[in-house]
């Protein structure tokens, strides 16, 4: 899947949302993995889903830990900056979430920087 311009000619299909484009509230466009199974990880009867997704301008690869409709937590690999990041969008989340939120990055992205 190929990432694209924020222009509406050029847009990006999204397995997350059924739409044309992606846009997230912080206004940057993803791209959805469509190969990566989505996941849900259960923790204190909350059930979390994770999503795979592209971002085209930090230049990288996430997974991303969603409640219901919000974005609570993310792992990402930024390729440009040869760093893997965490963004917690939440102060209580448990630190079980974070490990097991880990250990899918691991396993379904890995370590391991792709070059431009």
């Amino acid at each position: 899947m190929v990432c694209r311009t924020l222009d509406s000619r050029n847009i990006v299909p999204s397995c997350r949302t059924g739409t044309s484009s992606e846009i997230r509230n912080d206004n940057l466009q993803v791209t959805v993995i469509a190969n990566f199974e989505k996941m849900d990880i259960t923790v204190d009867n909350i059930r979390f889903k994770t999503i795979i997704a592209s971002d085209i301008v930090r230049n990288g690869l996430g997974i991303e830990l969603w409640d219901k409709d919000e974005i609570v937590a993310e792992i990402f690999r930024n390729d440009s900056l040869k760093k893997i990041q965490i963004s917690t969008f939440r102060d209580d989340l448990p630190l079980v979430i974070i490990e097991k939120l880990i250990i899918e990055f691991d396993k379904k992205i890995g370590r391991n920087f792709q070059e431009e």
